[in-house]
């Protein structure tokens, strides 16, 4: 395989002890250059097929305030309507190169934990810090370079529905985390009971958190939820029904790629004051244990600009 080894910034780096790729590294542009690739594509099938998607979260913040990533981001999240996330991750299957791209998602895998899709690079591994590896070799993807796919579900008219809705989501969440991430809970009470239930089926642990995501079946409710893997993410994670549709053109990176119609109105709504740069401290992306990219097969996509020492 071709590689490239400079240090903090190689395209082939791995630390057990986790390391942060710096803003502008040789890996951080890299990583962002397959994910534009990747959302390139996605944007390309979803606009055939005639299916609407938004960019969400950090990327819908970069876009806004930065014209493509901002500097620090190593993911890419985008959200579809629950109505149409199965028919665009089989278009997605499809219309991909099957050489290059592997589509994964819980429907399709029980042994996934996370309760979202991603669409990985083949030929790279992006293994985050404090989860298992998947696979021996970078060539199968399941640890790949990703972007993030979520499915937006209704939430609840309602405070004590809405609580209710993510209690039901985390008791039946985390016992799949336990089960295929090897999660701790600090509680001990809460973790017996996370390992309890990991003792079912992975279909069944699947079927009975997609359940808790689905039951709420309020088409006009006011926000819509990304449901995330972790649960620190979960008060961040609500998005506005209201000015998300129709999307609407929007760049990024280059790519003319699709918006929330009311770009403002969903950053304030996340982030608040969104115009304004975080702390220092908190300018980093994904932890990481290990990143390698195939610059032989991906050389076309990152470029002289990456691929010249």
């Amino acid at each position: 395989m071709s590689q490239m080894t400079v240090g903090v910034d190689a395209l082939d780096h791995s630390d057990p002890e986790g390391f942060y790729l710096p803003a502008g590294s040789v890996g951080m542009r890299a990583v962002q250059a397959l994910q534009r690739e990747m959302l390139g594509e996605l944007d390309r099938i979803a606009r055939t097929a005639g299916i609407e998607y938004c960019l969400l979260f950090g990327t819908l913040l970069g876009a806004r305030r930065h014209g493509g990533f901002i500097p620090w981001d190593d993911d890419i999240d985008v959200g579809v309507l629950r109505r149409d996330y199965e028919r665009l991750l089989d278009v997605l299957r499809d219309g991909l190169d099957p050489a290059l791209y592997l589509v994964e998602d819980a429907a399709e895998d029980p042994g996934i934990a996370r309760p979202f899709a991603k669409i990985r690079c083949r030929h790279s591994r992006f293994l985050e810090a404090d989860l298992p590896p998947r696979s021996a070799t970078p060539a199968d993807g399941r640890d790949g370079v990703f972007l993030d796919l979520f499915p937006l579900d209704n939430v609840p008219r309602g405070k004590w529905r809405r609580r209710c809705q993510l209690l039901a989501f985390l008791l039946t969440h985390f016992p799949r985390r336990v089960r295929f991430e090897g999660y701790r809970s600090e509680r001990r009470l809460l973790q017996r009971y996370y390992e309890w239930r990991a003792r079912r089926s992975p279909e069944r642990l699947w079927a009975d958190c997609l359940r808790a995501m689905t039951s709420c079946h309020d088409d006009e409710s006011e926000l819509l939820i990304a449901f995330p893997s972790a649960r620190a993410d979960l008060t961040s994670s609500y998005l506005l029904r209201r000015g998300l549709l129709p999307a609407r053109d929007i760049e990024f990176a280059g790519l003319t790629v699709r918006g929330p119609a009311d770009v403002e109105g969903q950053l304030e709504s996340l982030f608040g004051v969104w115009q304004e740069l975080p702390p220092e401290a908190a300018r980093h992306g994904h932890r990481l244990r290990s990143l390698f990219i195939d610059t032989g097969v991906w050389a076309a996509v990152l470029g002289p600009d990456i691929l010249t020492p």
